[in-house]
C-alpha cells in the first residue's frame, strides 16, 4: 500500500505503529501546502486482520462501525493533550477503507519512557500525569470515554506537550449506536 492515495488526498509512506484495529502510517497530505506542518500526518486505517488478511468493509460491518465511532469521537475532541484529528471518513478508491488523518506527533510513548527509566523522578510523574488528567477532563467534557489508558496509548512529544492518543475503544457516553457495537459482559482487554 506504500505511496498509494487514500481518498484522493493521502500518500501513504511507512507504517509507524499497529494495533488492534488497523495500521497508523506516515502519510502525506497532498491537498496541505508543501511547508505547512499538516503536511505530513499520521493515517490509521482498518486495513488488516490478525491473520494479516486485508479487511473486507462489506463483510466486517462491525469493524466499519467500529472506525466510523473512533471519528465521530475524534471529531468531538478539542484540546492540545488529545490528538488532533485532520480529517476522516472512507475512502472509496480503496474499497471503502475508513482511515483517520491525524498530526503526526514526534516523540516517545510512555510505555517505551517508562522501560528506559524503570523509576521517574516524582516532578516528571505529576507533569505527565497533570497533562493526562487535563486530556481526559476535555474528552469527559465532550461526553467521551477513552477506556484503553495505558502508557502505550500516552505520547511524549518532543516539545513537552504529553497527548493521548488512540479512542479506537472510546465511547460517546448514551450513544445510540454504542449498544450494536460492543456486547454486554464482554471485558475490554488492555495489553500494553
Amino acid at each position: 500500500m506504500s505511496h498509494e492515495l487514500v481518498d484522493g488526498r493521502f500518500r501513504i509512506g511507512h507504517v509507524i505503529g499497529k494495533g488492534n484495529m488497523g495500521e497508523v502510517h506516515r502519510a502525506e497530505d497532498m491537498n496541505a501546502l508543501a511547508v505547512s506542518p499538516e503536511r505530513m500526518v499520521a493515517l490509521k486505517t482498518v486495513l488488516r486482520r490478525r491473520t494479516g488478511l486485508q479487511i473486507d468493509t462489506g463483510a466486517d460491518p462491525k469493524a466499519v462501525q467500529r472506525f466510523a465511532r473512533e471519528v465521530r469521537i475524534m471529531r468531538r475532541l478539542h484540546h492540545p493533550n488529545l490528538t488532533r484529528l485532520l480529517a476522516g471518513g472512507v475512502a472509496e478508491d480503496h474499497g471503502d477503507l475508513p482511515y483517520l488523518a491525524m498530526e503526526l506527533l514526534d516523540g516517545e510513548t510512555l510505555r517505551d519512557l517508562m522501560e528506559e527509566e524503570r523509576q521517574l523522578p516524582v516532578t516528571w510523574a505529576a507533569a505527565i500525569g497533570a497533562q493526562i488528567a487535563s486530556g481526559l477532563a476535555a474528552a469527559h467534557a465532550a461526553d467521551v470515554v477513552h477506556r484503553d489508558l495505558k502508557p502505550a496509548n500516552v505520547m511524549l512529544t518532543q516539545g513537552g506537550t504529553v497527548k493521548v492518543l488512540d479512542f479506537g475503544m472510546g465511547r460517546i457516553v448514551d450513544d445510540p449506536d454504542e449498544a450494536r457495537l460492543t456486547s454486554t459482559g464482554v471485558s475490554v482487554v488492555a495489553r500494553a
